[in-house]
């Protein structure tokens, strides 16, 4: 009883030196911004539109809303600081998903945008930067949400899946900010766009847009993007059509694949890249099943589709040459592992790409599906 007596104030004492939540405040009285579009002003300077986490409106069933809020400024913090007087309190980027840049932004200059993002101490360096294919990078937040009522956090939910099915690049902040730091390799964002269902508009996010330096200068639709993940060893599942000598189209998904890179100088000093995909494929459609009881069928169908990626992967990169675009990244490859050859190139690496000799090659296995002949469907 008596050591009761003694421990009862001890603990009281001890409550008094307890911080506790002095600085707590109700989460729906926070402006939690969830990603942000960035558009140039006509009158100069930046328009951003910050998407806002609305949990006034948060259920059970449906998940927290957003709302917008758009602000002007002669630079992309100012137009940041702008939320603030507009909604009375500091906004809060750590929960940020995505930021959208608009195509005039992107081919005027993304540093801006990056600068901002690597100073804002809130500011998550594992969002994802993409360009708007819309006449503007707001437009994106008017589009309609499939999943929740959240636009970013769809964004990136949708990268996601894409990705894996090589439908477009995704990287986080961090990585584009070493893309471009690095020099041996061209920088390449995601872009966003819409699509039309039963008069409403959803997102739609396929293929990339290819920067120089910091600026926007080309893009790749969703195939050939899907060709520069197989040249960056970042091939997810994708599906190639291929047509066989006697006319006949069949269809082959891609379950698994690696491509090997190897820089190499020549003894006459010519510099080269091989570059070796491997590919394992099942048929999905096919013109007749009895055609595939055949061995020599699986045999004429892998030489085909290895000269298919063979000579689609040489045309991306012939392309990509005459740009003076290393999207494949094959600089820091001889940064790397021949840094002696890249040191006197690396000012002018755009220049020395061009002349660069790439050998493409494929081999690819064919192999009957789990599910059996059920999968398949006729082709036409």
């Amino acid at each position: 009883m008596n050591k009761r007596r003694l421990v009862l104030p001890l603990l009281a004492a001890v409550l008094l030196f307890c911080p506790g939540c002095w600085s707590y405040r109700e989460i729906s009285s926070t402006t939690f911004v969830s990603g942000a579009a960035v558009d140039l002003d006509p009158l100069g300077g930046y328009i951003l539109t910050a998407e806002i986490i609305d949990f006034s409106q948060t259920t059970l069933e449906s998940g927290p809303k957003s709302s917008v809020i758009t602000t002007r400024g002669a630079t992309i913090a100012e137009a940041a600081d702008n939320i603030m007087r507009s909604v009375g309190e500091k906004p809060y980027w750590s929960h940020a998903a995505a930021f959208i840049v608009s195509r005039d932004a992107a081919e005027a200059g993304i540093t801006p945008l990056l600068d901002f993002m690597m100073n804002n101490i809130d500011t998550c360096l594992t969002a994802s930067v993409l360009v708007s294919a819309l006449p503007t990078a707001q437009e994106v937040f008017e589009l309609k949400s499939v999943e929740n009522g959240v636009i970013s956090y769809e964004i990136r939910s949708i990268l996601e899946e894409n990705a894996d099915y090589s439908q477009t690049i995704s990287d986080f902040v961090y990585t584009v900010i070493g893309d471009l730091a690095s020099g041996g390799v061209c920088a390449a964002l995601p872009t966003v766009s819409s699509y039309e269902q039963n008069e409403e508009r959803f997102i739609d996010i396929a293929g990339c847009a290819l920067f120089d330096g910091d600026r926007m200068v080309s893009q790749l639709d969703a195939y050939e993007t899907a060709r520069l993940l197989a040249l960056r060893n970042r091939l997810g599942e994708y599906t190639l059509d291929v047509r066989l000598s006697d006319g006949n189209l069949y269809t082959l998904r891609l379950l698994r694949s690696e491509t090997a890179r190897r820089p190499v100088r020549l003894d006459d000093g010519t510099l080269r890249v091989c570059v070796d995909v491997k590919a394992d494929t099942v048929v999905t459609s096919a013109p007749s099943i009895d055609m595939l009881t055949h061995p020599a069928s699986y045999v004429e169908l892998e030489r085909a589709a290895e000269a298919k990626i063979t000579d689609e992967l040489s045309g991306l990169v012939s392309r990509l040459q005459q740009s003076g675009l290393d999207a494949p990244g094959f600089g820091t490859l001889f940064s790397k592992s021949m840094p002696e050859v890249y040191a006197p190139l690396s000012a002018d690496w755009g220049q020395a790409f061009r002349t660069l000799d790439v050998v493409v090659s494929a081999d690819v296995r064919v192999t009957k599906s789990s599910a059996g002949p059920a999968i398949l469907t006729p082709s036409g």
